[in-house]
């Protein structure tokens, strides 16, 4: 799989269930500052590097700054528990020997932005390929967040921006898939004989000729209308019930993106910056290259979401 370097945008909000309302970032309960407190939680995880032997996965803070209302460092996280060789195709020859206490670990930029007197915050989390780190990080902050104040919920969402939208609307797509999951008695006992209860799925796939694409944008402005995925992608022409449909959109820099249009709501935003990297002449490790990038990413969402660039 190629080396590819992402940001992903993600919304942050506390929600008070009790009142049915989110709490201003800069005044939780009217008094304590979220920015603050995610100050305080990796100042901790600096100290506790924790180990959860359940996952057998391993996260440390390597750093963390706080420049005006953004917090931005870089964590490290990986996996133990398997042994392995780490193999010199140069040399051709084993190099080391990976024990099961041994965790290979890959460095991530992170950066919260929490305004004043808003309800909203962003944070910009790197990707790696197909490796990210918001579930880990969101388990242990909220863990933190949920121990002082026990009655309000932390939450991160996926944050797309609008241009990013406006790409999904021209829905140039290669692929679209339909799906549905049946009982055993509609597929494994014709398998297998007999009967018992256990559960497939059968897809029916539609692929479009190399070089062409299926042109979607009317079926998405319908959804977006409000309509449901199943109604709108319907199956006039076959006798095929669908539960969940899916397809893969052409992005800006030419591959496909498998989007679930049943939940297009939780499309997530990522933005491929391993070009601009490779231009900089960077590593994916390299944190003031990821700082800066990060920067023009949080610039373009505030824009969108305030009209104006706003403090940083």
């Amino acid at each position: 799989m190629p080396n590819l370097t992402s940001l992903a945008l993600y919304s942050v909000r506390v929600r008070n269930p009790a009142e049915r309302e989110n709490e201003t970032l800069s005044a939780i309960l009217g008094e304590d500052d979220l920015l603050d407190l995610f100050t305080a939680y990796f100042e901790k995880l600096k100290e506790e590097v924790p180990d959860n032997e359940g996952s057998q996965i391993i996260l440390r803070v390597l750093k963390s700054t706080v420049d005006g209302r953004s917090l931005r460092g870089m964590i490290e996280t990986g996996a133990y528990g398997i042994e392995s060789v780490l193999y010199d195709r140069k040399a051709k020859r084993e190099v080391y020997k990976r024990t099961r206490d041994i965790a290979d670990m890959l460095p991530f930029f992170f950066m919260f932005h929490i305004p004043e007197d808003t309800d909203e915050g962003i944070l910009i989390l790197q990707r790696r390929s197909n490796y990210g780190v918001r579930n880990i990080l969101y388990d242990l902050l909220s863990f933190k967040f949920d121990e002082e104040f026990p009655d309000l919920r932390l939450r991160f969402k996926p944050l797309i921006l609008e241009r990013d939208m406006k790409q999904l609307l021209r829905g140039r797509a290669t692929q679209v898939h339909y799906s549905r999951y049946n009982r055993s008695s509609d597929i494994a006992d014709n398998v297998a004989g007999g009967h018992e209860e256990k559960y497939g799925s059968v897809e029916l796939i539609f692929k479009a000729r190399q070089g062409t694409f299926f042109d979607l944008s009317e079926k998405l402005r319908e959804l977006m209308r409000g309509e449901s995925a199943n109604d709108v992608f319907e199956l006039e022409e076959f006798d095929f019930d669908f539960t969940k449909v899916k397809a893969d959109l052409i992005q800006p820099n030419g591959r496909p993106k498998r989007v679930d249009l049943n939940n297009w709501k939780n499309l997530r935003s990522y933005h491929d910056v391993t070009g601009r990297l490779e231009e900089m002449k960077k590593s994916p490790n390299d944190f003031e290259a990821l700082r800066l990038l990060g920067d023009e990413l949080l610039h373009q969402t505030l824009r969108q979401i305030y009209g104006r660039a706003g403090d940083l």
